[in-house]
């Protein structure tokens, strides 16, 4: 069988080699006919001076065996490699950060006269304010409570002012609105004084941080008794249990 046409001898003649910028094939005499290189332009990669692009080995594609070879190379000559790089002609000219900043203040004058200007100059003086405030029942030991809520401060459903949030064991404080600062205040600590001789030996958990628990089953749901919308109303925070976790709550 001929050596030319045998698939599985191994002894095909070598392809005629090509010049690295893609050019017809060289001849066999050609000083850069053992060159096996292959030039590829790697987008945004340069050499540690910033002065070109590399000259890749087939093998790293693949079509070689070997070691990766990685040598400098620059088309445009020797003396672009000297030239800084000016992104002015790519991206434009930078602009200029501005030192100035405006003065809030006066902002926020403008913004409070052109209000006062448009609704009068008493805007606030027939509003009615109240707060809720909520309170965790804990043990002496500063564990949730585990009790259900006290049926001494009423239902938890249809009670104006003590109800409870998330858990049984959230109280939750709601003062009617008033005009004044007084009166609301007097409203709350009327509730307080209210409250603690009916929870035995527990107390109010006083801080904005989350009083002892042990995990999510340590948190009891409240709940608001077997009508429809006490049910819908515990079953909405078992959802709530479920999507974030109770500790979340």
């Amino acid at each position: 069988m001929d050596p030319a046409t045998s698939h599985g001898s191994g002894n095909l003649p070598p392809a005629p080699a090509r010049d690295v910028r893609g050019d017809a094939p060289r001849a066999p005499g050609h000083p850069e006919t053992g060159r096996r290189e292959a030039v590829f332009r790697r987008g945004g990669s340069r050499d540690q001076d910033g002065e070109g692009a590399f000259a890749e080995t087939a093998a790293n594609k693949g079509t070689f065996p070997g070691r990766l070879r990685l040598t400098p190379c620059n088309r445009r000559g020797d003396r672009a490699r000297s030239a800084p790089f000016d992104p002015a002609p790519v991206f434009g000219p930078l602009p200029v950060p501005s030192t100035e900043t405006p003065d809030l203040s006066d902002v926020v004058k403008r913004r409070l006269r052109s209000l006062v200007e448009a609704i009068g100059p008493a805007p606030f003086s027939g509003r009615r304010a109240g707060i809720e405030k909520e309170s965790l029942r804990v043990d002496r030991a500063g564990y949730i409570s585990q009790r259900p809520h006290p049926e001494t401060l009423g239902s938890a459903l249809t009670h104006p002012t003590i109800t409870t949030d998330f858990s049984e064991a959230l109280l939750e404080f709601v003062t009617p609105a008033y005009r004044g600062v007084r009166e609301v205040s007097r409203s709350l600590r009327h509730l307080h004084r209210f409250t603690y001789p009916r929870i035995e030996d527990e107390i109010l958990w006083a801080t904005s941080m989350p009083c002892m628990v042990t995990g999510d089953r340590s948190i009891p749901i409240a709940r608001y008794g077997s009508s429809n919308v006490g049910i819908m109303k515990h079953v909405y925070r078992r959802g709530l249990g479920h999507r974030y976790g109770r500790v979340m709550q």
